[in-house]
């Protein structure tokens, strides 16, 4: 019985062995190809990958995705507006402070949305230093619009603790 069983395991290790070995054909070590049609950046172990399209995205596995963050939303002429707009302190205990220089409007309001896209405040804001009170609202991650006459121009991603 011992015997058998002395066989059997060192044939398993054998097999685990031999299909090991074959688990992993290739590696490369990474870089950036490039040519005519544009560049390509890889990295280790990447030998083969599929590609994914729907007509409208597409997405690569394996390939780094390249992504932007943008933090300015609004108006399509802002590039003609003189604007500095600062939101502090973020994240919040519940008191924030907006300050809006080289900017002259009448009809300048503010929206907070929550995670959800509900709006849970709306102010008006009647000068150069705004305070706005978060401290009736839910520890959470909040949304704070900016719109002169119904035009957003500016967008901020509050935290409040």
């Amino acid at each position: 019985m011992r015997s058998i069983k002395k066989l059997f395991n060192i044939l398993l290790i054998i097999l685990l062995g031999i299909f090991s070995v074959n688990a992993q054909q290739a590696t490369s070590n990474g870089g950036e190809a490039s040519g005519s049609g544009g560049t390509v950046s890889y990295s280790v172990g990447q030998v083969v990958y599929q590609s994914h399209d729907n007509g409208t995205n597409s997405v690569s596995e394996g390939v780094q995705q390249a992504f932007e963050i943008s933090n300015h939303v609004g108006i399509a002429e802002a590039s003609a507006i003189q604007l500095t707009m600062n939101v502090f302190p973020n994240p919040s205990n519940g008191l924030l402070t907006l300050c809006i220089k080289d900017y002259v409007s009448n009809d300048l309001v503010y929206q907070i949305y929550d995670q959800n896209g509900k709006q849970v405040s709306r102010g008006r804001i009647k000068g150069q230093s705004t305070q706005i009170s978060l401290s009736q609202h839910a520890a959470s991650t909040y949304f704070l619009n900016v719109l002169d006459a119904n035009k957003e121009i500016k967008t901020f991603k509050i935290i409040k603790h």
